[in-house]
């Protein structure tokens, strides 16, 4: 069983997503650690929403909300504008498409890694994972696009690698003095945020 960190925070004006992922794959490669930035881990390159046609056609119609209230949520997380029509909304969210760019970073080859990503664009570390969901019992699934803003998460200090926590921390607080205008806010399993 391991400690979980979680973390969050926003680039400082006139700092860039590239200069932090130079900084740490340096970092990374002069200790020999494992590094990769997410374009090479995921099989695509941009996360997109589908949007099926049956669910357009049906905004008062949906699994435990309906997809109008559904697809304003994603609008919203995505950092879109809401105010226009339900159809609008959908075609406009399945013509976006969205890229995770940063950098993963494995201080232990057993622990988690430390994730600092970024939606291309967008200075606060914000975590993409692609989903589905079958609302109606059609085969034609939604897919949509989950924004982890609130705080990212890596679980560390395992037995065979208590050593990782410490080295999280302070790599955490490095990257955050150096990128982060003063800090990233970190919270242990069962803390209060600090920097």
């Amino acid at each position: 069983m391991g400690v979980t960190i979680f973390y969050r925070g926003q680039l400082e004006e006139g700092k860039t997503v590239n200069e932090l992922v130079d900084y740490v794959e340096a970092f990374a490669d002069e200790r020999n650690l494992k590094h990769e930035r997410p374009f090479d881990l995921f099989d695509k390159k941009l996360f997109k929403f589908k949007i099926p046609q049956h669910i357009i056609d049906s905004p008062e119609e949906g699994y435990m909300i309906s997809n109008k209230d559904r697809i304003r949520q994603y609008a919203s997380e995505a950092g879109l504008s809401t105010n226009t029509s339900y159809v609008d909304l959908c075609n406009e969210l399945n013509s976006q498409a969205f890229k995770q760019v940063g950098v993963y970073i494995w201080l232990h080859e057993e622990a988690e890694p430390l994730r600092f990503v970024f939606v291309e664009g967008d200075p606060r570390l914000t975590e993409l994972k692609a989903d589905s969901i079958n609302i109606d019992r059609r085969k034609v699934s939604l897919q949509y696009i989950s924004f982890y803003r609130d705080s990212l998460a890596t679980k560390t200090a395992y037995e065979h690698c208590p050593q990782a926590h410490q080295d999280a921390l302070d790599l955490l607080k490095d990257v955050g003095h150096r990128y982060f205008g003063g800090g990233i806010e970190i919270k242990e399993d069962g803390g209060e945020w600090c920097f």
